[in-house]
């Protein structure tokens, strides 16, 4: 299964994809990253003094494509999402959502 990695972008943007590939140049210096199902996290709040809530938006709404590329000039950092991302991304896309292991009693 795919990486799910958080992208913060030079444009303050987070994005939470699945990583398909990543491009090197001639001197193994990785130049891009091809994404799978990329989403925006928005952060989202009904009203003053409501809870915010975070909400996935296709990083690309009008287009016919299920990966994008990314240059790595444009990624600020990359991080492992947080476990209840993580679930959260994989359930909006289709993906299997991993089961934490617990004993049954």
């Amino acid at each position: 299964m795919a990486d799910v990695k958080l992208f913060r972008l030079t444009t303050g943007e987070d994005v939470i994809g699945k990583i398909k590939e990543e491009i090197f140049d001639e001197n193994g210096i990785s130049t891009h990253m091809i994404l799978q199902k990329p989403f925006v996290i928005i952060p989202q709040q009904e009203a003053p003094g409501k809870p915010v809530t975070l909400g996935f938006h296709q990083y690309i709404p009008y287009g016919k494509c299920d990966e994008v590329t990314f240059k790595q000039d444009n990624i600020v950092t990359s991080v492992d999402p947080n476990d209840e991302l993580k679930k959260t991304y994989q359930a909006n896309t289709g993906g299997i959502v991993e089961v934490e292991k617990q004993l049954i009693t």
